[in-house]
């Protein structure tokens, strides 16, 4: 980098024919300000001057040369065996076999210790054509064939079947896959078979045009339980679906699609049926199409009651004419957007109609104008007021060009602007503004280019004393090939811009180099506090954008962790460092197969101050690539041991099983008995949806375990006793053909015997619910049940998801004591409770102004005679930001409202609260009692927060006394000091000092006269406290 250490080397040596027989390359090192041999390559040659021999070194962190791959040739130049070996170990990873005439013989891959645990092995027939692979594992420590893939071919040599089988232990065959080809090539038959039972899974039929005409899955048991069928015409276009799938516990048809055509051969209508168990359909679905293709019409229909539920209508141009959306009957339309378009078939305006009060009302216009070329020109949104007036929300304005130039949102409530976002004529933007509820700007983003359009900086503006004044910016820089060579951020220090970090790119080509940030500190006076501090540095493998190393540093430029990566951009190694940066307390090694897929993962930590691997992972795959193993090892009796894995079983491309075992160990690593299931998982057949999930203790006890369907809806929760043998406790889940939960029953055991307990349900009505209900069962000392108590209940809005009403009951006495009532805007309308015999006792009653603010809350008590009563209220005000200026609390006396308490809240111009006073009747004067300040710095962050309570001086003022305050770090806004005051003296009795990150460095405590009676001091190394110091004054 500059340009005078010679960054790497490759040295080259050959044989007297001239022949190369090494290849060297050194890297530079820091740590040694030398070039150090990091591999290397050595060729071997046949006596005819072919290769035989190609091996690759790797020097691992002692110096020593590992041996990381090795290519055989035949004499006759073609590759005989390829082989790779674990960079750190030297032990084989996966080894490759060739025939002298190039064919592929067939694989092998070996475990973390180099034992062998997979093979394949190809066999060709006379004609050089695949006959079979012959896949095998390690069973119970024997290489085992476990696998076979055999090929059938056509007389004029296409392929005729393809079998897969599974070789069981007996050497039986079991049919695992199966598919069939005819003579042109096109498949005809595709199976697929449950790899532990042996029973079909899945079927695809195809006919002799290679259309597909059929699909079927099975069950665990090989019946049928979902299937599609297709019909074609004499043309090859499908005229029908049909499908059959499993409904209220019935196999049969469910859904059926009718296709019809014009005599082009375009479609004309299609149909969408539900059928029902009865063989009745209901349409759910009817498109209607133009003979150019081109939709014409779409309706969407509740597959329950057949109602419309939404519909679509299109021009013969493909443009929207419509779009109507229904309530539940059907019939009302609830929301409507109508599309109108000038002769050249543009879009000019967009009206929004929606029901208000039971009439569908037009609430929004958006109009939109195009420049002479048909270039948008504006687009304008409008908001429909109740008087008919159009009131501008939204503006977006466009150069004849077609870019944007400007778009400002305003508010809804009173038109003001609320956003705005600026320009410039390349379409580029060039500000972002934004405006409190008055319409005055608040805040600003600024941004510039340079003259190839690249963005040179971001300015950030804030209000500062009532100014937009900018408070940080971002600068960018670039090279003459139009590369980012720098990013500087500056932030406001002791009130001016000041350079606070900085990120430094650079390049090799058209690819990053090496990419270095920084950070410069400052004192409390804006000076530069040291030098600027390295936070991190990313290194990349030359000639491309990968990362090699990365490396993390603390503010105070000590090493914190380091990365690395392989050229797959996988992580290899991780480390950290202690707080001096220049000892490893930890290290983690990554290991991959030549597919890329991690096989090893080892964890080093510090064991009497020597890195040794304390834990590890281990992975296995099947020769699809899926994982079948994890296993996890962890250091005991001075070694590592298997404490934990799971095994992974499939069916086909699917889950079908997942099992999970620990091993226990005594303290000098012997195993404590055999290993333990610790949880089991099952899948249905031909998905990865989850049958049930079962849970166990470390000693191998049944805890819990959960049900669910084939759509992955949990259908029961069951929870075992400490035996494992019996269940406890019931949660069963009942679904509606939507999905839709309509009941949930819990059980328990009542005098030994399970039974319901409690149970919830849901009832809906089309496409929204009406009521959700839950009880409670009771039972008498015998067991035997006696009364069902309703203990909640929710009432909905007719056609909507909006709850109306939700009330408790006595779980006991089934009486209610808590009613909540809700607006269809869902704010709560009134909050009513009740006594022991379900009478009204209280009731809060909320007000909202037009804006759904919470304006005033009415409290009445009910008298012995029912009557409700008014007993006080309380009061909101708000500030221009929308936040509460004043709430005000209210009783009513001798049948007046008076003020009994009130909080009033200030704001400074940017929004932030700056003082909050409470009042309350004390000794029955209502005065101030207390305040709490805040201040802030120019970049918004808190500075100071001070409490204060207002005390009666002797002779009857009012005086405001501090009580405590909080002060906070200028730079970084963290809690620096908490001081704790004497209310009625002044004087400090308390002081807490904190540093950066919030640990507590200091705290003294004063006595009565302000001198010092003890002090804490707190001393960490990173965030780790190491020694605490306590001294007391006399």
């Amino acid at each position: 980098r500059d340009g005078q250490t010679v960054q790497a080397r490759t040295v080259y040596s050959y044989n007297a024919s001239g022949q190369t027989l090494e290849v060297q390359n050194y890297t530079y090192s820091s740590d040694s300000d030398s070039l150090v041999l990091t591999s290397k390559t050595v060729y071997e040659y046949y006596s005819n001057g072919r290769t035989q021999f190609v091996r690759s070194y790797s020097l691992n962190s002692s110096g020593n040369e590992v041996l990381t791959s090795e290519i055989e040739y035949y004499d006759t130049g073609r590759t005989k065996r390829s082989t790779s070996f674990n960079s750190s170990t030297g032990n084989k990873t996966y080894e490759y076999y060739y025939d002298e005439n190039g064919r592929y013989q067939g694989n092998a891959y070996f475990d973390g210790d180099g034992n062998i645990r997979s093979k394949s092995e190809y066999v060709y027939d006379q004609d050089g054509r695949t006959k079979e692979i012959i896949n095998s594992s390690v069973v119970d420590g024997e290489l085992t064939v476990t696998q076979k893939t055999k090929y059938a071919y056509h007389s004029n040599g296409r392929n005729r079947q393809i079998i897969s089988v599974k070789v069981l232990a007996d050497g039986t065959e079991q049919l695992l896959s199966k598919t069939e080809y005819n003579s042109d090539g096109r498949t005809v038959l595709q199976e697929s078979y449950n790899s532990s039972t042996g029973l079909i899974s899945y079927r695809y039929t195809y006919d002799d045009s290679g259309n597909q005409t059929g699909y079927v899955r099975y069950d665990s048991e090989g019946n049928e339980n979902y299937s599609v069928s297709y019909t074609y015409n004499e043309s090859g276009k499908i005229t029908e679906q049909v499908v059959k799938s499993v409904s209220g516990g019935v196999y049969g048809v469910t859904q059926r699609t009718a296709y019809h055509y014009y005599p082009n051969d375009k479609y004309y209508e299609v149909k969408t049926f539900s059928v029902k168990p009865d063989g009745s359909e209901v349409l759910t679905q009817h498109n209607e199409y133009f003979d150019t293709g081109r939709t014409k019409m779409q309706t969407v229909f509740n597959s329950t009651t057949g109602n419309r539920s939404y519909k679509y209508e299109y021009n013969y141009n493909g443009s929207t004419n419509f779009y109507e959306r229904y309530e539940s009957d059907g019939v009302t339309v609830n929301f409507r957007q109508d599309y109108d378009y000038d002769n050249l078939n543009r879009l000019t305006r967009l009206s929004e109609k929606s029901l208000v009060d039971g009439v569908l009302t037009l609430t929004y216009i958006t109009d939109r104008t195009y420049y002479s070329n048909d270039q948008l020109k504006d687009t304008r949104r409008y908001k429909v007021l109740s008087d008919g007036a159009l009131l501008l929300v939204q503006l977006i304005e466009y150069q004849s060009g077609g870019r944007i130039q400007q778009q400002v949102i305003y508010s809804e409530s009173n038109g003001s602007m609320q956003t705005r976002y600026l320009y410039d004529e390349n379409g580029r933007q060039i500000s972002y503004e934004r405006f409190d509820a008055e319409g005055n700007a608040v805040s600003k983003q600024t941004y510039s280019y340079n003259a190839n359009g690249q963005r040179t900086s971001i300015g950030y503006y804030t209000l500062v004393d009532g100014i937009l004044t900018e408070t940080s910016r971002n600068e960018y820089e670039y090279n003459a090939d139009g590369q980012l060579t720098k990013q500087s951020g500056y932030s406001m220090v002791s009130g001016e811009l000041k350079l606070t970090s900085w990120t430094e790119y650079k390049y090799d080509g058209n690819y990053y180099s090496e990419i270095i940030s920084y950070k410069q500190n400052y004192d409390s006076d804006g000076n530069p506090a040291g030098d600027p501090v390295k936070l991190s540095s990313t290194v990349y493998y030359p000639g491309s954008n990968l990362v090699k190393e990365r490396i993390n540093y603390r503010e105070d430029g000590t090493k914190s962790t380091s990365s690395l990566y392989n050229l797959s951009g996988q992580l290899t190694q991780s480390e950290q460092f202690d707080a001096t940066g220049t000892k490893k307390v930890s290290k983690t090694d990554y290991e991959y197969d030549a597919s890329g897929l991690q096989i090893r993962k080892t964890t080093h930590s510090l064991v009497d101050d020597v890195l040794v691997p304390t834990a590890q992972t281990r992975y296995e795959y099947n020769t699809e690539g899926k994982r079948t193993l994890i296993e996890e090892y962890s250091r005991i009796g001075n070694r590592l041991r298997k404490t934990s894995w799971t095994v992974y079983e499939y069916s086909g491309s699917y889950y079908s099983k997942i099992q999970s075992f620990i091993q226990n160990y005594d303290s000098d690593g012997n195993p404590l008995g055999d290993p333990i299931t610790t949880s089991l998982t099952n899948y249905h057949d031909g998905s990865n949806t989850v049958k049930d999930r079962t849970y166990f203790t470390n000693q191998g006890v049944k805890t819990y375990r959960y049900t669910y369907n084939t759509s992955g809806r949990n259908v029961m929760y069951e929870r075992f006793d400490a035996t494992g043998e019996n269940v406890i406790n019931k949660t069963e889940y009942e679904y509606d053909d939507r999905g839709r939960t309509t009941r949930v029953s819990n059980s328990a055991l009542v005098n030994g015997e399970l039974k319901i307990v409690s149970w919830s349900e849901n009832a809906y009505d089309g496409d929204y619910p009406t009521v959700s209900e839950s009880f409670v069962q009771h039972y008498d000392a015998d067991g035997n049940a006696t009364d069902a108590v309703k203990t909640n209940q929710t009432l909905y809005h007719p056609n909507s998801s909006t709850v109306r009403e939700r009330s408790y009951y006595n779980s006991t006495t089934g009486i209610i004591n808590r009613k909540y009532e809700y607006t269809t805007d869902s704010l709560l309308d009134t909050d009513t409770s009740y006594d022991s015999a379900g009478n009204p006792s209280s009731q809060r009653k909320h007000h909202y102004d037009q804006n759904k603010r919470l304006i005033r809350i009415e409290d009445f008590i009910f008298n012995q005679t029912g009557t409700k009563v008014k007993v006080g209220e309380t009061r909101y005000e708000y500030a221009a930001n929308g936040r509460y200026s004043k709430v005000s609390t209210f009783r009513m006396i001798d049948g007046e409202l008076v003020l009994s308490a009130s909080t009033e809240y200030e704001y400074d111009s940017n929004g932030r609260q700056t003082k909050v006073t409470n009042s309350a009747v004390v000794d029955g004067e209502f005065r101030k009692t207390n305040e709490t300040t805040y201040e802030y710095d120019e970049n918004g962050r808190i500075q100071r927060q001070q409490n204060f309570q207002f005390v009666k001086d002797s002779e009857g003022n009012l005086i405001r006394k501090l009580q405590s305050e909080y002060l906070y770090d200028s730079l970084t806004g963290t809690l620096s000091k908490y001081k704790i005051y004497n209310v009625l003296t002044g004087q400090l009795v308390k002081e807490y000092t904190y540093n950066s990150n919030g640990r507590l460095l200091e705290n003294v405590t004063y006595d009565s006269n302000g001198n010092r009676v003890s002090e804490v001091f707190n001393t960490y190394s990173g965030n780790q406290l190491t020694k605490v110091e306590t001294y007391t004054y006399y």
